[in-house]
């Protein structure tokens, strides 16, 4: 009897125990329940302002900031808000003149976000540290670059060991100057000049579209749009070029498609491996990619991804590679959100693409149904993003014109690659001073210095959201009938 007590009273501990650790040990994660494995989509922000095109960049510490300016009439503001440990922070306007657009961001090691934009014909540079970018009044006065038509793209590099990483910015020229390149080695302070990558296929042509990224030996690997002057259209191929000396020189540029084809974009993993992806204009469609195996010296024959006649200029493809080599790939037609991905394994091959629904699914008809532009909703523009080397981050916004409200929506997404740890910001040493480049618009800023890192372990309390909560209330029950039938059994046993 004592022995079959004693059995008894320590099953029901260790299942409780199991039950407690279980619940009180879960971390806060990204809830994976909606289709596809894509967290159920977060509602960043709703407005009636026209919508434009975001930019969305992910740092070491697990934060993912995101971009963006709403078209006006009168005058337009660049806003921003941030995603950490307890979600989204109100969005706010960093910047207002009377042009805004093609915002592109990079998190240096140092945990300085670095921006472009475009505005009048112009290439803007400002930054703000990460724990203080959400007020206007920290990010520094700007600085004009060049004068660019208005997609351009701003890079990052590690620099010797403690000295600020090095920063590039390609974005295309004026008229026939084709797409262009600055650098600066001391984190923002000092621009190089300009260096042409290359002069458009001809003189009634100009670039847009400039996209860039680095290897892990240091190539620079740029692509771009040309489209045709004087109205800026219709498109007349994508181009591909790369440097090994630091954007001095440039290889000869190579076309990956020719005719009606646009808004090409790049990724690249390791040393050698280089994908690019891009669309087919209306009348053409499709996306499509092409990827090399040694640096962007030969490539491999083109992969239709979507099919010939399906979609058009409806935003770059976003690209994102993660820690195993699968290129991850999202893009909108049809006024839906599709993702893919490439397996570069048995000759590479694409997976067919999978709808990710929006956080508002009224009114939408099931796959394979039209949706009426006008009157339902319309969908263009995403961006995304990778860190920890397996998670995706991805935003869309969806214009209900029947309603006159545009909402943005966040998703992410883990991979089968394996997990890299975050990493928190050093303590900076350095206070670099921003001033204009000489030759350039006089455009004087002030000095930053950035703050500490960002530590998801020593973020705000969040006890009273553990998810971990919900499981133990509903074991609670489970461990009460267990327990009421432990007691019944040992006084039944007692009884006899």
């Amino acid at each position: 009897m004592k022995r079959l007590r004693f059995s008894l009273f320590i099953a029901l501990a260790v299942l409780i125990i199991l039950c407690l650790v279980f619940s009180f040990s879960i971390q806060p994660s990204f809830a994976q329940t909606s289709p596809f494995d894509w967290s159920n989509p977060e509602q960043i922000t709703q407005s009636q302002e026209a919508i434009s095109e975001p930019d969305l960049v992910a740092d070491q510490s697990g934060r993912v900031h995101l971009f963006w300016a709403p078209f006006s009439s009168e005058s337009q503001s660049l806003y921003y808000s941030q995603f950490t440990s307890i979600g989204w922070t109100d969005p706010v306007d960093i910047f207002t003149a009377d042009q805004i657009g093609g915002p592109s961001a990079v998190v240096d090691s140092l945990g300085i976000i670095h921006l472009i934009w475009n505005g009048d014909n112009t290439v803007y540079y400002s930054q703000a540290t990460v724990d203080e970018a959400h007020s206007a009044v920290s990010w520094t006065t700007p600085i004009a670059i060049d004068n660019s038509n208005k997609h351009g793209r701003i890079l990052t590099a590690t620099n010797s060991p403690g000295e600020p990483d090095k920063l590039y910015i390609v974005y295309a020229g004026l008229s026939g100057s084709g797409p262009q390149f600055v650098a600066s080695e001391d984190g923002g302070a000092n621009w190089s000049e300009p260096v042409t990558i290359s002069l458009t296929e001809s003189s009634n042509a100009s670039a847009d579209y400039v996209a860039g990224a680095i290897s892990s030996d240091g190539t620079i690997h740029i692509v771009w749009t040309e489209f045709k002057l004087p109205q800026g259209w219709p498109p007349l191929g994508v181009y591909y070029s790369h440097s090994n000396d630091d954007g001095q020189t440039w290889s000869r540029p190579l076309q990956m498609a020719s005719g009606n084809y646009d808004q090409i974009n790049i990724a690249v993993f390791g040393d050698s491996v280089v994908h690019v992806a891009w669309n087919g204009a209306a009348g053409t469609g499709g996306r499509y990619h092409r990827w090399s195996q040694d640096g962007g010296d030969n490539w491999a024959t083109t992969n239709v991804v979507v099919p010939i006649g399906v979609g058009g200029t409806e935003g770059p493809p976003q690209l994102a590679v993660d820690s195993l080599g699968t290129l991850h790939l999202v893009t909108t037609y049809d006024q839906r959100v599709w993702y893919s991905y490439f397996q570069s394994t048995g000759g590479g091959r694409w997976s067919e693409p999978i709808y990710v629904p929006s956080g508002d699914e009224a009114g939408i008809p099931p796959v394979g149904q039209s949706i009426d532009v006008a009157k339902t909703r319309h969908i263009e523009s995403p961006t995304m993003t990778i860190n920890q080397g397996n998670r995706l981050h991805l935003v869309f916004w969806d214009e209900r014109p029947s309603q006159q409200i545009i909402q943005y929506w966040y998703t992410t997404k883990q991979t089968s690659a394996g997990s890299t740890p975050l990493q928190p910001f050093p303590t900076p040493t350095i206070s670099p001073t921003r001033h204009a480049v000489t030759n350039r618009t006089d455009a004087s800023a002030t000095n930053i210095t950035p703050s500490p890192a960002f530590d998801l372990s020593s973020g705000p309390d969040t006890s009273s959201a553990n998810p971990g909560w919900p499981i133990l209330i509903a074991v609670l029950p489970v461990i009460l009938i267990i327990t009421s039938v432990v007691i019944f059994r040992l006084a039944r046993l007692k009884g006899r």
